[in-house]
């Protein structure tokens, strides 16, 4: 299969394992410069030295918690710096944690909003203008699907409470703001300029994956 990657350069979020690390690893199979991005160190170089050896193409890990600002910029700058470049970005860093409403103090909101709303945000942001410089980018964002995810949990548990309030209000928060050509806008991005710079945007929402 040819998906006519070869040298482009992407950067896969959450990589050290599971949905990221796939989706780094075909990437990398169909000739893409990879940049994979995690928050553990010593499994993020082990998943990027396992994937350049299966696959021959340069991988580089960048150590990062995105739910820090500062940390999505570095990304950022470390790629744009090392890899000359960036073409496809893939947001990935799974879901908040379940539990409900009396579960979560102020800090396990700030934490699940920086974590699947501001990252996003911040690494749209960051890497729109690279993109736009080469013509063009994708951006896809990997969000866990509540529903589906809220059925296995409750046929596996039998319990009928809502597993994950957290992961509904965020859902609730993206619908409000009309889905990622919002997000987009919110960050000063605005809908004719992805347009003109044939800037691709997507969103994958998969259920609970065997990782």
């Amino acid at each position: 299969m040819d998906l006519e990657l070869k040298d482009k350069v992407a950067i896969v979020g959450g990589a050290s394992m599971g949905i990221g690390y796939g989706i780094a690893r075909t990437l990398a199979a169909e000739g893409a410069r990879v940049a994979v991005t995690a928050r553990r160190e010593p499994a993020l170089a082990r998943a990027a030295e396992a994937i350049a050896r299966e696959t021959g193409v340069e991988v580089l890990p960048v150590q990062a918690d995105c739910r820090r600002a500062e940390d999505c910029a570095r990304v950022i700058d470390t790629v744009s710096e090392r890899l000359g470049g960036i073409d496809i970005l893939v947001n990935n860093d799974g879901a908040p944690p379940l539990g409900d409403l009396q579960s979560f103090d102020d800090a396990a909101w700030s934490k699940a909003i920086e974590q699947n709303l501001m990252y996003v945000v911040r690494m749209a942001r960051g890497a729109l203008p690279h993109m736009i410089s080469r013509g063009g980018g994708s951006i896809l964002d990997v969000i866990r699907n509540p529903e589906l995810a809220a059925e296995y949990l409750r046929a596996a548990l039998e319990d009928d409470d809502e597993p994950s309030v957290l992961l509904i209000a965020l859902r609730r928060i993206a619908k409000a703001q009309g889905g990622i050509a919002k997000v987009a806008k919110a960050a000063g991005i605005e809908r004719e300029s992805l347009y003109r710079a044939t800037a691709r945007l997507g969103t994958i929402r998969p259920a609970l994956v065997a990782t």
